[in-house]
């Protein structure tokens, strides 16, 4: 009987958060970046220029594993052409969250521990309570599997730099742990022996409930879209000087790309092990377009020592 009552208080409690977090719908975070067109002399430059490597910020010390459930998940990826992205499956991104913002501002995230959300800074800066829904892909729709929790604990990358969209990168405390299951589980923080990699070339994915045309609006169900990592070189050609080696973009599209509302959702890709890493975090879309310029990411590799220390969860060597 009290596991019943229990039960029922989660569900009418869940409502009461949605209600209160969804009278209206959310406003987006449009964080847009300057197209900057550079000379072949200053690209030349740039890609000679041992800074502008990636490398990671500082030695992780954290001493708390991440569970190896972390980044696994029960649905299978389906075949995926957020704008021109396919409608996600129940379980199939366990990681994923929508945050709003002071009632208002439409966000995304990712769990990492039973208590941290990995997010963007944009989306906490001058914001004090966060309505964190995990385990489900329909907002505004209590889902089985779903847990809505309020939070006014963030952190905000000290060197976070709103003007130049630099250090794009927070952290919110649910008030309670996560139980992780087949709904809830935290996505894999990449090693630090990847600190070095740029991931150019590979195949990653963007998940998010984001704008699904420029003048579209925001979806009521979680999508997610496969885009090619790019250098950081060939993303300056674009954005020139505003790229340095903590950020990681992807490619232009004409008909895809992340969009306004998918910020501080993950970047992820799947590793020979079938798990899937995350390794950027959304930050910023061309001023001029969601489609037809690269789009910027928060690299999480330069950030694990930030990461590590600031939540105590141990990266892998």
């Amino acid at each position: 009987m009290r596991a019943l009552r229990d039960g029922l208080f989660a569900v009418l409690l869940a409502v009461m958060l949605r209600q209160a977090s969804s009278a209206k719908e959310p406003t987006t975070m449009d964080i847009r970046k300057k197209p900057e067109k550079w000379s072949s002399q200053k690209l030349t430059q740039f890609i000679n220029d041992p800074n502008n490597a990636p490398k990671v910020d500082y030695p992780p010390n954290g001493t708390h594993p991440q569970p190896d459930i972390a980044g696994t998940r029960v649905s299978p990826v389906l075949s995926s052409q957020i704008i021109g992205g396919t409608t996600a499956a129940s379980k199939q991104f366990p990681w994923q969250v929508y945050i709003i913002s002071d009632g208002a501002w439409l966000c995304g995230g990712s769990i990492i521990s039973e208590i941290f959300i990995l997010t963007a800074a944009h989306c906490v800066y001058k914001r004090v309570t966060f309505v964190v829904t995990a385990g489900g892909v329909t907002r505004n729709t209590v889902e089985t599997g779903e847990i809505v929790m309020t939070s006014t604990v963030k952190i905000v990358h000290e060197n976070y730099n709103p003007v130049r969209i630099w250090n794009d990168i927070a952290l919110i405390r649910v008030p309670h742990n996560y139980t992780f299951n087949d709904f809830i589980k935290p996505i894999r923080l990449p090693k630090t022996s990847d600190a070095n990699k740029t991931f150019s070339g590979i195949l990653a994915t963007a998940s998010g409930f984001g704008k699904t045309s420029n003048l579209g609006a925001t979806s009521q169900t979680l999508m997610f879209v496969n885009l090619k990592v790019i250098s950081n070189s060939e993303c300056s050609r674009s954005y020139g000087s505003g790229i340095i080696s903590s950020i990681v973009c992807t490619a232009a599209y004409v008909a895809k790309s992340i969009c306004s509302g998918d910020s501080g959702g993950p970047l992820t890709y799947n590793e020979s092990d079938a798990k899937q890493t995350i390794i950027g975090v959304v930050s910023f879309g061309s001023a001029k377009s969601c489609t037809r310029y690269p789009a910027g990411y928060s690299r999480v590799t330069s950030f694990l020592g930030w990461i590590s220390t600031k939540t105590g969860i141990a990266v892998q060597p």
